[in-house]
């Protein structure tokens, strides 16, 4: 469903018909739109359309119910072409002067995983669902039409071809979790052997079969790409979501044989400031930080951060700066042989953040010998953590602000089953306060968890673009907030924050919100 905040309207949509795509070890069929969004006759529908008439699977195999595969996260097992949703489908008033298209991508499993399987969202292949809002040519109505597509990643065309779940993030724990990791690399070998299956072609990495792209999307050149941050960026076209295969030559300096990151940040002078985190033991690996401008070739950068060994899941970036924390959650395989996974929480480490010059002026602010370095600020123990989402950055001549959700302490593991009943271990909205001056880090929690009578989590944060690491400093953020009930799994209501700071509930589990900017004549 789409909610907007201002009218409260709603848009439901259900599958009539639908085609698999189809499978083959040698090849795998692209889909490829007309490129209207007209609909023949048989998909127009009158009535009430509901969501619980997409062609989902409410019975996956895996028997022990995982709230990652029910609900709002339920498999769409098929693609749709050009549905158009009648009017009387839409509940309330879409704002008239809204017009365009809203892509989102997210994990849509292919095929579903074995019985006792972990999946959380970080598995599952990237589907990307369109909504368009137009015209309708003949009378000038509106006219809502949604079409989906799976990103033909080298995942996805393997699971095509052997029928089932490649590897998953989240079944590496323990001795049986690197025994699956080396049963998929002698899988791909001998697959390349036998059957041909040139599994590196279109891939960064032979040793990382992870690449689901189901994260994020990025809107850059006339394409979109679809991100995941053990792989590389997927480039689709953004009117049929055609894949047209793996590419990041436009997306960082000289198309480097790296993995890429799920969140890049587009500056106003048309910098494009993305990252990598290189899952290997020791000096190995690390962060390396880009930055990429096709207007302004000398702010192309590829900077690799010394002695940042921690997992980094998204940066800020503001005027003069890019942001990030080190935390303690480390990048250690060697956990997996004492039952853990790749990731572990070390308990007596401590967060700091490191910033990055973007140009001179940040240098000379940061006192700074060149634009290649990184100065780091510690942050109290009480005040260690974990960011995963970054909201805006700003900074002045003697500070510098940003805000995002930080986790006390970050576990994947917590994702396996159902919410913790330990609030605390849920993320909220922080602002970190750094005095260029003296060094110290200020955190203050924007939200916290017991704000509410309803316990909440807050995450997601999302601001003007225009406004990403510009001088004018965001005065408020959009943010997704969930509601749990004790012992329930992800239940509603779903609730969004509007600039006035009052909550909006439009209940069921809300996402990420959107801020659209509309053109008024």
């Amino acid at each position: 469903m789409l909610a907007f905040t201002n009218a409260g309207a709603g848009i439901r949509l259900r599958h009539p018909r639908s085609s698999k795509p189809k499978h083959s070890c040698k090849s795998t069929s692209k889909a490829v739109l007309a490129g209207s969004w007209e609909a023949p006759q048989n998909l127009r529908h009158s009535g009430k359309l509901t969501s619980s008439d997409l062609k989902m699977d409410p019975n996956p195999n895996n028997r022990k119910r995982n709230l990652y595969l029910d609900y709002n996260w339920t498999p769409v097992t098929e693609e749709v072409s050009n549905l158009v949703v009648h009017n009387a489908s839409i509940e309330g008033q879409v704002p008239k002067d809204l017009r365009g298209r809203l892509y989102r991508i997210g994990p849509n499993a292919r095929y579903l995983p074995e019985e006792g399987q972990r999946i959380n969202w970080f598995d599952g292949d990237g589907m990307i669902h369109v909504v368009a809002l137009d015209n309708n040519e003949e009378d000038q109505r509106l006219q809502i039409s949604y079409f989906n597509r799976w990103v033909q990643s080298s995942f996805f065309k393997q699971e095509l071809c052997f029928q089932r779940p490649s590897l998953n993030i989240t079944a590496l724990r323990g001795i049986r979790g690197l025994l699956c990791v080396l049963a998929e690399l002698i899988r791909l070998f001998i697959q390349g052997a036998i059957l041909g299956f040139k599994y590196t072609e279109d891939r960064i990495d032979s040793l990382s079969p992870l690449g689901v792209a189901n994260t994020n999307l990025l809107f850059r050149g006339g394409s979109i790409y679809a991100l995941y941050e053990s792989d590389g960026p997927w480039k689709l076209n953004p009117v049929s979501l055609t894949t047209e295969g793996f590419n990041d030559r436009d997306l960082r300096p000289q198309g480097v044989k790296e993995p890429y990151c799920a969140h890049p940040k587009i500056a106003p002078n048309g910098d494009l400031i993305s990252f990598s985190i290189l899952f290997r033991p020791g000096p190995a690996g690390g962060m390396i930080v880009y930055v990429n401008n096709p207007d302004d070739r000398s702010r192309d950068r590829r900077f690799k951060v010394p002695n940042a060994y921690s997992y980094t899941h998204d940066i800020c970036v503001s005027q003069n700066f890019i942001i990030f924390m080190d935390s303690p959650c480390r990048v250690d395989f060697a956990n997996m042989l004492h039952g853990g996974g790749p990731l572990r929480w070390d308990y007596n480490g401590k967060s700091r953040i490191g910033v990055i010059p973007r140009d001179e002026t940040g240098m000379m602010l940061l006192g700074l010998t060149s634009i290649n370095e990184v100065k780091w600020f510690d942050l109290d123990q009480e005040d260690t953590g974990f960011v995963f989402h970054w909201g805006n950055g700003f900074n002045d001549q003697d500070s510098i602000i940003a805000c995002g959700s930080l986790f006390d302490v970050f576990d994947i593991s917590f994702l396996d089953e159902e919410i913790p009943q330990n609030y605390n271990m849920l993320p909220k909205m922080s602002d970190f306060r750094i005095d260029l001056k003296s060094g110290r880090v200020r955190r203050l929690d924007v939200l916290k968890n017991d704000d509410f009578p309803i316990r909440s989590l807050s995450d997601f944060p999302v601001w003007r673009q225009s406004l990403t690491g510009s001088e004018h400093q965001t005065r408020f953020l959009y943010g997704s907030f969930a509601f749990f009930e004790a012992n329930r799994s992800f239940v509603g209501p779903g609730d969004c924050v509007p600039p006035d700071g009052q909550l909006a509930t439009i209940g069921g589990l809300a996402g990420k919100p959107l801020r659209a900017r509309v053109e008024i004549e």
